[in-house]
């Protein structure tokens, strides 16, 4: 039996593999349960390990990850007799033979050998969640767990945490040990700040000409060991989102428009309108303009990367 699963939400592609497992239980599991990176073996033992059958037991699951062969990452040199010879095999499993691609991404579908595969396996392909159900399984994260969560504190739990599930879940988890009622104040206690944050606060302080705020941010990151070229590349990207904010507004768009034509959080846009509120377009370009010029010296050697930022932070609060 051949099955298939792919995309992008790891965290339920794990589950899907669990459910897997109990769905064909594996007696003695040391002996009939394997993961493969197939990076690191050849097709030619991949045959072995695929063709084999269960011991004292009446199923037996080998789940192969990394199958570079089917997508279109580059991995060690193969003969093409010797894939094919490997895919046969996978198609010719019987029903006590669990085996599992296991790929995050996808796979290449123009290939010849992934569409003969997929004629024969039960193919299960997870990709991210829309916002919606995004915030309705984090409800029910926190209902699983006998907890709740205030309105405000969901909005930024997951402006912090991003889409990914499985970040969710393992947030939700922190939170449920701490309370078991959690507010905005717990989530902006405990669930860290991801860079794009900070490098959105850092451009904030730019415009507001708030230099204390500016280096209490700055000297924060370096703390954390964040590169400097990385941060710039953040603030020229959230200067270009202010950018177009800006315009799309002039255009007469409203707060609901502008939201869904840039798929952005109407939180976070409440605060970017406070932002581009006395600030005109041709500032905002400028600054673009001499973080780009900042990013290249940094990269020519022309400049040192730290004392190049600082240099750039004060030249612009002068002014």
């Amino acid at each position: 039996m051949l099955v298939i699963i792919t995309g992008t939400e790891r965290l339920l592609m794990d589950q899907k593999l669990e459910a897997l497992k109990k769905e064909y239980p594996l007696e003695v599991e040391d002996l009939n349960y394997i993961q493969i990176d197939c990076r690191e073996v050849s097709c030619r033992d991949l045959i072995q390990e695929v063709t084999g059958v269960p011991f004292f037991s009446d199923y037996r699951m080998v789940v192969l990850k990394h199958p570079y062969f089917l997508t279109t990452e580059k991995g060690k040199s193969e003969k093409d007799e010797d894939i094919e010879a490997f895919i046969e095999a996978l198609s010719q499993t019987d029903k006590s033979m669990i085996v599992v691609i296991f790929a995050e991404g996808k796979l290449d579908e123009r290939k010849k050998i992934v569409k003969n595969l997929r004629k024969v396996a039960d193919s299960f392909d997870f990709g991210k969640l829309d916002a919606n159900r995004l915030r309705t399984s984090t409800r029910q994260a926190f209902k699983k767990r006998e907890a709740t969560i205030d309105e405000k504190a969901l909005d930024l739990l997951l402006e912090r945490v991003g889409d990914s599930l499985m970040a969710v879940q393992n947030e939700v988890n922190k939170l449920c040990l701490y309370t078991h009622h959690v507010t905005l104040e717990d989530v902006s206690q405990l669930v860290s700040k991801p860079l794009e944050e900070n490098a959105f606060e850092l451009t904030s302080a730019l415009l507001q000409n708030d230099f204390a705020k500016i280096m209490a941010i700055y000297h924060d990151l370096r703390q954390k060991k964040e590169e400097p070229v990385r941060l710039i590349a953040l603030m020229a990207s959230s200067l270009r989102v202010l950018y177009q904010v800006k315009l799309l507004d002039r255009k007469g768009y409203n707060d609901q428009e502008i939201s869904r034509y840039l798929d952005m959080n109407p939180r976070r846009l409440y605060y970017i309108r406070k932002d581009t509120l006395h600030f005109e377009l041709d500032n905002i370009l400028e600054m673009i303009a001499k973080l780009s010029h900042l990013d290249v010296a940094i990269k020519q050697g022309k400049v040192d990367k730290y004392q190049g930022l600082e240099l750039f932070f004060l030249d612009l609060v002068k002014k």
